[in-house]
């Protein structure tokens, strides 16, 4: 229809590659509390689209608090789709909040092992390091 705007792109990967980014402004600090990710496009995306990006966490923040899921269940799923979307930097976050829910780093490998069947074990493998590196950075 003419004048509709569609994103076309991947949802998941939209999504959680504007998620994470620095404290360096005071909307920003708000924005952005708790998260542990830089990600320079989405310190644009706040300074361009405020209303949108506290809707965006407004709404990552209700789906992910315990519910019929517990947190770390819920974290375990989020990084299974953010490493589907292929977007490590974003895992950083999920896997500090699976272990602060509880969760291990088995837990996490185990997640990302589980998301080959239905993504293939390319995405998984573009995500890999990421996740062991800053595993390794936290055990260190």
């Amino acid at each position: 229809m003419a004048g509709e705007l569609r994103f076309t792109g991947n949802a998941p990967s939209f999504c959680f590659y504007a998620f994470f980014c620095a404290n360096q402004f005071p909307l920003r600090a708000k924005m952005l509390q708790g998260t542990t990710m830089a990600n320079p496009t989405y310190l644009r995306f706040i300074d361009n689209n405020p209303d949108s990006a506290a809707a965006f966490k407004a709404l990552v923040t209700e789906v992910t608090k315990a519910g019929a899921l517990d947190t770390k269940t819920k974290q375990l799923i989020f990084l299974a789709c953010t490493a589907v979307s292929g977007y490590g930097d974003g895992l950083i976050a999920h896997i500090d909040k699976i272990l602060a829910a509880g969760g291990t780093p088995d837990e996490i490998r185990e997640t990302l092992a589980v998301t080959i069947p239905v993504a293939g074990v390319m995405p998984v493998l573009k995500v890999y390091d990421a996740v062991e590196d800053h595993l390794a950075k936290l055990q260190a």
